[in-house]
């Protein structure tokens, strides 16, 4: 994890002195992850994190890891159930939840672990020390089938009612009656002129009839 922070953590090799004493070295790495500068002694550093305190610090974080766990793991359905479509898409919302994610690579670069720091929590965990479905290769096998499910559509209004549909009653009328109606109404028009000049009912009635 110190990694992440351009900070190597090294024991030394296993015949050193420092090795055999039981030290811990802090080495600053460069933009290429390669060790630069002069190493530092774990004792002269602030908080003194030495193997020997980090080591007690990690056996009492073990009863305490639980509410820690379970938070992260509740943020993660939470995420989950908005279906993120790859690991990129999870990882940044995990960033927006204050949670850093690392992938841990071979030297072929295939991805074989994943790491969540909480930074609210401030605790870290492997992805399978909160649960099988959470290591990498089960969440690359949830953001799978994710990926491959249908999308949902809203519920429609299939095309029969749509046509059916008092909204969408058709309302074409063919030439042929639109030139009858108009002859009537003109043939009506003109009875009514002759009605209104004979002043007579029994004029009307003989058009009428």
């Amino acid at each position: 994890m110190l990694k992440t922070y351009g900070v190597l953590a090294d024991r030394g090799k296993e015949n050193s002195f420092t090795y055999k004493k039981d030290g811990l070295l802090h080495r600053l790495l460069d933009r290429d992850g390669v060790p630069a500068g002069v190493p530092i002694k774990a004792s002269t550093i602030a908080g003194k994190p030495t193997l020997a305190r980090l080591a007690e610090r990690f056996t009492l974080n073990k009863s305490e890891r639980e509410l820690p766990r379970l938070a992260l793991q509740n943020t993660l359905d939470k995420i989950l159930t908005k279906h993120p479509r790859t690991i990129n898409v999870l990882i940044n919302a995990l960033e927006k939840e204050n949670i850093t994610t690392l992938l841990r690579q071979n030297e072929e670069g295939k991805i074989y672990g994943i790491t969540f720091i909480d930074h609210h929590n401030h605790s870290v965990f492997n992805g399978s020390e909160i649960g099988k479905a959470y290591s990498i290769l089960g969440l690359q096998k949830q953001l799978s089938n994710k990926s491959t499910e249908e999308p949902h559509l809203p519920n429609q209004t299939s095309l029969l009612e749509q046509l059916i549909s008092p909204e969408n009653e058709l309302t074409y009328t063919p030439k042929e009656f639109l030139k009858k109606k108009k002859e009537t109404k003109t043939i009506t028009l003109k009875i009514q002129s002759l009605c209104q000049l004979e002043k007579t009912n029994k004029t009307c009635a003989r058009y009428w009839t």
